[in-house]
């Protein structure tokens, strides 16, 4: 007689389709990071359904989540804006990416591989070469070390803290004179970390960013002067 096969475990699950909220979050998140839906500007959740070609129900979730994550803020009766972090909101999140970085490049300096020191001096070339998708290269760098660290929590963790940092620098690394600062500045952080010279890595993350954290205070405090005159 044949026997019943038992075919508990035997198949991986077959996922399902992203629902509609989770594709609209996405694009919503992306957009945001991107600097697509920008800091300063009122949206509503008709406009942004119309723009995507759907209702209005998948984006008010997306809506939602997004306002936990505190990249939005809701206006009562008026609509929404991107988040325009405070300047202490600001300090918290380079806190927390300097600790980050700190600890995870002292420890990878001098343990490199050719091949990631080549990877990294590519990503380097490369922001170099392309203005347009400068921000993009920028966060390949950070990530490509954080990642060489081997440590998937902090991983996890800063790739979340990145998006936040995106929204905030973005602007400011398309402009020519940080770029070129921010570029040099990641060539020394290469620099020390093929010596294997932990303290001199530390001090070129240090530099790093809080040259970055005071592009993003400018942005910010820009923001708000030009709100506040057109308010007037």
């Amino acid at each position: 007689m044949v026997k019943k096969k038992n075919l508990s475990g035997y198949f991986d699950q077959i996922k399902k389709p992203k629902s509609l909220n989770e594709i609209t979050y996405r694009q919503l998140k992306t957009a945001i990071i991107e600097g697509k839906l920008a800091p300063g500007e009122l949206y509503t959740e008709l406009g942004l359904a119309k723009s995507l070609g759907i209702s209005r129900t998948p984006v008010r979730e997306a809506l939602l989540r997004l306002a936990t994550e505190n990249f939005i803020i809701f206006h009562p009766r008026r609509g929404m804006s991107i988040n325009l972090f405070t300047p202490e909101e600001v300090e918290n999140l380079y806190e927390l990416r300097q600790a980050l970085e700190e600890t995870a490049f002292s420890k990878i300096a001098g343990n490199l591989t050719p091949e990631q020191i080549q990877e990294v001096k590519n990503i380097i070339r490369e922001q170099e070469n392309s203005e347009k998708s400068f921000s993009k290269h920028d966060r390949k760098f950070h990530l490509f070390l954080i990642e060489a660290h081997g440590n998937r929590f902090v991983t996890q963790t800063y790739n979340n803290l990145l998006d936040y940092i995106t929204i905030l620098i973005r602007k400011t690394l398309m402009q020519k004179g940080r770029a070129k600062e921010a570029i040099r500045e990641h060539r020394e952080i290469l620099e020390s970390l093929i010596r294997g010279d932990a303290r001199r890595t530390q001090e070129a993350v240090t530099r790093h960013l809080q040259n970055s954290k005071m592009s993003a205070l400018e942005r910010i405090a820009r923001i708000k002067n030009e709100l506040l005159s057109a308010g007037e």
